[in-house]
């Protein structure tokens, strides 16, 4: 009986309460979302760096990291993942 309760618990606090991601973005800022065969990926964040330093490149900026989230795991198309950069001049 007690074993059960602490396994209702631990269920119950893993799943309370976590912040939900902040998909909203300043204006000089990329929000990007890749599908990438495995998150966090050196390959995934080197596309996802290249597509940032490009759109950053066209206003007069340059790309600078500031966060990435795993949005999705699926068996047929990989992990989709969400990365956010700043334009900074």
């Amino acid at each position: 009986m007690r074993v059960a309760s602490l396994v209702a618990a631990f269920v119950l606090s893993s799943c309370a309460a976590r912040p939900p991601i902040d998909l909203t973005a300043t204006p000089a800022s990329v929000q990007l979302k890749l599908w990438c065969a495995w998150f966090p990926d050196a390959d995934c964040r080197k596309q996802a760096d290249d597509a940032a330093s490009a759109r950053c490149g066209a206003i007069g900026g340059r790309a600078r990291f500031v966060r990435s989230a795993l949005l999705q795991h699926t068996r047929t198309r990989g992990q989709e993942a969400y990365f956010l950069y700043d334009c900074v001049r």
